[in-house]
């Protein structure tokens, strides 16, 4: 958790805080996450499946960051980078999945393979926030 908080905008960091919407059909992993999160000063919207989260991005929201899992039911990660792509290009979004492969997509800046360890979501949260950036591009 030290990284995390370390790599957050909390008190004394110098770094504003960032919105950032995670997707998850897992309760508990989306618990878990957003906590850490919320422990490095970060502002956490939550959403179950695809469907959720592209309600939320067509209703306005602007998060800094999409945690994303590949394999949400009823809309998946894919289709949903498809369905939102004119509202992602500042986005940056890393996929979270079980897979054992990565898939490139325009939009994805980074891969957490579950399970995950505290201080590789810390490490690549800070990295995505700081370097990571979605490219404009056209979705086929």
């Amino acid at each position: 958790m030290q990284g995390l908080e370390a790599s957050g905008s909390g008190p004394g960091t110098g770094r504003r805080s960032s919105t950032i919407l995670v997707v998850d059909d897992n309760a508990d992993l989306r618990e878990l996450v957003r906590e850490l999160l919320l422990t490095a000063g970060h502002q956490v919207v939550e959403a179950s499946d695809g469907a959720e989260a592209l309600r939320l991005l067509r209703g306005g929201l602007r998060p800094r960051m999409i945690l994303l899992d590949r394999n949400t039911p009823i809309l998946d990660g894919p289709l949903l980078l498809r369905e939102a792509a004119d509202l992602l290009s500042d986005i940056a979004v890393v996929w979270m999945t079980g897979e054992d492969r990565d898939v490139a997509h325009p939009s994805v800046v980074a891969t957490l393979h579950k399970p995950f360890a505290v201080e590789e979501l810390a490490r690549t949260v800070e990295d995505a926030l700081l370097n990571g950036h979605a490219q404009d591009a056209l979705f086929p």
